[in-house]
């Protein structure tokens, strides 16, 4: 077996609760078993301007609208914009299959959106989050994932000048401005 340098190194790690009896064969796709990983415990990693590999227990990126705006002296124009609705889900059952003592345990829990459901129509969707034992880890997880899928997924292409009140060298990956 033989390891090649990527030029990829360990960066940031937040503490997680978060394991995976998954094994890697010889021929697997590194980044797609991460994820398979991610996707499973609802976590997040990214790869930095500086090739760090970065772990997150929360969407990462910053709210940058109390910095910065874009306003009509520094848009230029909005070349096209998406308003995705195929994973808008406002009503969860999250579910998560665990052995403990060699017994096979479930933890299941129910998040809704109130606001979603009066807008758009009960929407469900089955979250199976396996290896997750404790109740309240499946609830934040839950909760984060409605938070991210209630409402639809809008997403502008814009074309805007860097200046004092949107200096792009400032925006890195993950980070938004609420228009």
């Amino acid at each position: 077996n033989a390891i090649s340098d990527t030029g990829i190194t360990i960066g940031e790690s937040q503490e997680s609760s978060s394991s995976t009896e998954r094994k890697l064969s010889a021929g697997d796709d590194i980044w797609t078993k991460l994820q398979e990983y991610l996707s499973d415990s609802n976590t997040y990693a990214r790869i930095d301007k500086d090739r760090k590999l970065n772990y997150y227990n929360e969407k990462y990126g910053t709210d940058k609208s109390d910095y910065y705006e874009v306003n009509k002296f520094n848009l230029i124009s909005t070349n096209s914009m998406n308003r995705d609705s195929t994973s808008l889900y406002n009503y969860i059952l999250g579910s998560s299959k665990y052995t403990e003592n060699n017994e096979e345990k479930t933890i299941t829990c129910v998040k809704l959106n109130e606001e979603s459901i009066s807008r758009y129509g009960l929407l469900e969707y089955y979250l199976d989050l396996n290896d997750i034992t404790k109740q309240s880890t499946l609830e934040e997880r839950v909760q984060e994932y409605l938070d991210k899928h209630s409402v639809p997924n809008v997403n502008m292409e814009l074309e805007v000048i860097n200046c004092d009140t949107l200096n792009i060298y400032d925006l890195d990956v993950g980070d938004y401005i609420h228009l």
